[in-house]
């Protein structure tokens, strides 16, 4: 375990802790980065594998909004239906308040492994059970994630299944997909199972093959916008929202997209003859953003930046439900 000056460890590094001589009998894991979380989980279950000898001292428990910790404390009391540890795994514990886990933390069964999944992060640790976690070295933390971090983990990824991809299409497939890696490696795996080994993933596949695993994406709600197709519009933002994407992904990738038409607005209107690929966007969703011809007007510009405003605002006061946000602001995008 740490020192008493360590207070958290990098999820990187939970492989120092999982040799059958320095198991914990808590692993506390936080993060942003579902992925990093899985694989860490995934790490501890096969660490702990050997220890176990009944399929029934597995549990994994998904975490609601009331969830009853009074009885998740008696399983994790409970003996092992064998002789030997049992593991125990509680998933989304952000969704619901946990403190009366401190007594358990406090003194762990000693035949029990505890694994908790955190999804989002926490400035300080000073609530219950976190204080207590933190204090006793329990806390493995997930770093944040940027961008550039994202290409570079598509292309290892990619390279780890012997495929080849470029900045370009690195950020096509990031753009089109988003930034959950389980659902990017889902993805590239399908690459190389299309292609084979030593196969370069090109844009056109990208486009195709992502196309058939997910029917509508953010890039399909800028494609009817661009077309000034309202109703279209307002079908797919329905359908992103029933498929989980968060309305502050849909408003923020609506905002990139008017702020980038703009600036090739901007170029075109002044005959400047700097290149539009040397802006910091990769090139298929400058070609994109290129063909939005309903908006290359400064009037129809000015009205989707008021709308993008106004329809932040609303999320933000929660003034309407998430539907009845977007259909005014397509609305007003698309007068």
């Amino acid at each position: 375990m740490a020192n008493a000056q360590t207070s958290t460890h990098s999820i990187k590094d939970i492989s120092k802790y999982l040799k059958p001589k320095n198991l914990l009998p808590i692993y506390f894991l936080i993060g942003e980065d579902e992925f990093a979380i899985s694989t860490a989980i995934k790490q501890i279950e096969e660490a702990v594998q050997p220890l176990i000898q009944s399929d029934f001292d597995k549990e994994v428990i998904e975490i609601k909004k009331n969830q009853d910790f009074a009885e998740i404390i008696n399983i994790l009391n409970a003996f092992p239906f064998s002789d030997g540890k049992k593991i125990v795994i509680l998933k989304n514990l952000e969704k619901a308040k946990s403190e009366i886990l401190h007594t358990y933390i406090l003194n762990p069964s000693i035949h029990t492994i505890l694994v908790i999944a955190y999804y989002g992060t926490m400035k300080e640790f000073k609530l219950e059970p976190f204080k207590s976690l933190k204090e006793m070295n329990l806390i493995f933390q997930a770093p944040k994630v940027y961008r550039n971090e994202y290409i570079s983990w598509i292309k290892e990824r990619a390279n780890a299944y012997q495929l080849v991809i470029n900045n370009d299409e690195a950020e096509l497939l990031l753009d089109m997909v988003g930034d959950d890696k389980s659902l990017l490696d889902i993805q590239l795996n399908k690459f190389f199972n299309y292609l084979g080994p030593n196969k370069e993933i090109s844009g056109k596949i990208i486009i195709e093959q992502t196309a058939i695993t997910k029917e509508l994406t953010i890039f399909n709600l800028l494609d009817a916008l661009g077309q000034g197709n309202k109703a279209k519009s307002i079908e797919v933002a329905f359908n992103l929202l029933d498929n989980k994407t968060e309305i502050v992904k849909i408003i923020g990738a609506l905002s990139k997209y008017i702020s980038t038409i703009a600036q090739i607005y901007d170029i075109l209107k002044n005959e400047n003859d700097k290149p539009i690929n040397l802006m910091r966007e990769n090139r298929y969703y400058i070609e994109n953003c290129s063909k939005a011809r309903y908006f290359l007007s400064e009037k129809r510009l000015t009205q989707s930046v008021k709308a993008l405003l106004k329809a932040d605002s609303a999320f933000k006061t929660s003034q309407y439900d998430h539907r009845t946000i977007l259909t005014i602001l397509i609305n007003e995008m698309l007068v």
